[in-house]
């Protein structure tokens, strides 16, 4: 048996009772809960065993006997977003380390919202003889936080810098001759918060030809060259093969793709062979959800202009790939015999 001593609830902003949170589901802010039990027969203090700490719940401050909900959910799994709401974009966030508390049992949660409003939330656990110990109003534990849900950041075009580079430039040998590929990689990053993860969406996968893995369109400039898009999932700086091997020949390269933090790649990877090489020009509705460090997310698609030399993002599907110099004013689609089968299209 045991009964509780000291509950309370606290967070890890100034004040250590009160924190903001943007209301887009994915932000979490800690919401800290501290308690110390005894044993009542001998008054010695009692360590709860990690099934019983995971007992206390989180509840409503004002409603201790209903547990927070209704836009308001709580985890013990904390996830890669930042969790102190910014003061401005160029400050640091408000968010600081929890002291320790050697005299208490700590239980770490994790409080996310959908709600523009403010939750005050307290903590409750049940004892071993039935009794619900809680932190309510005018309870012997009373304490609570108050969390307060923001309005997520939307982003639109305004809020991205598209930077085109004119990466890199080399050849590849066949036959007697040296063929000349070029490279211009483009980068998506935010004029608000930095990225920090994407969800790109509808790109080549068949796992059988790895060099067109998220390739979303080939266009043929002319009869010798051909044009390929590629998007890339957000990480470090890596080496990725492009082009295609087919029958004899290998039309392929080592790039370099994200050398850039807190970006999105892209790349035009254009190669002097003829466009039979990598079948008619084809295309897949590309489109990316990027996600801010605080987990505010926009939507983009993206198409191609000037014969797929450049790469177009934009946040509608209309216009896609209406580019005016192709023939009959959109791309040919491919036919089936061109593309992988529908398993191997990856849509997300």
């Amino acid at each position: 048996m045991w009964e509780v001593t000291n509950l309370e609830v606290e967070t890890t902003t100034s004040g250590n009772k009160a924190a903001n949170l943007f209301a887009n589901d994915l932000m979490q802010v800690a919401v800290i809960t501290k308690i110390k039990a005894i044993k009542p027969d001998t008054r010695e203090p009692y360590t709860l065993s990690p099934s019983e700490l995971a007992s206390i719940k989180l509840v409503e401050y004002f409603d201790p006997s209903r547990e927070i909900s209704n836009g308001w959910s709580y985890t013990i799994t904390e996830n890669s977003y930042e969790h102190g709401y910014p003061l401005t974009a160029s400050q640091p966030s408000e968010v600081r380390e929890s002291e320790p508390h050697a005299e208490y049992q700590i239980k770490w949660y994790w409080v996310s919202t959908t709600k523009i409003d403010d939750k005050n939330i307290g903590a409750s656990i049940r004892q071993p003889d039935g009794n619900v110990i809680h932190t309510g109003p005018g309870s012997k534990f009373d304490s609570r936080v108050v969390l307060t849900g923001k309005p997520p950041t939307q982003y639109g075009m305004d809020d991205i810098e598209v930077v085109q580079e004119n990466t890199a430039t080399g050849k590849i040998p066949y036959l007697f001759f040296q063929v000349e590929w070029d490279q211009d990689n483009y980068y998506v990053t935010s004029k608000k918060y930095p990225f920090r993860t994407a969800e790109t969406h509808s790109y080549w996968g068949d796992p059988s030809e790895p060099t067109l893995k998220y390739c979303f369109a080939h266009y043929t400039g002319d009869n010798s060259s051909s044009r390929l898009s590629y998007i890339w999932d957000m990480g470090d700086r890596q080496t990725k093969k492009v082009g295609r091997v087919f029958d004899s020949v290998d039309a392929t390269a080592d790039i370099t793709v994200n050398q850039r933090e807190n970006a999105l790649c892209l790349t035009r990877w254009s190669v002097d062979f003829n466009g039979k090489l990598f079948g008619r020009m084809w295309y897949f509705d590309s489109w990316f959800k990027i996600f801010d460090v605080y987990g505010n997310s926009g939507i983009y698609y993206v198409t191609n202009e000037d014969y797929g030399n450049k790469i177009k993002i934009q946040t509608s599907r209309l216009a896609s790939h209406s580019d005016s110099h192709c023939v009959g004013a959109e791309p040919v689609l491919v036919s089936p015999a061109d593309v992988p089968p529908e398993s191997f299209i990856v849509k997300k």
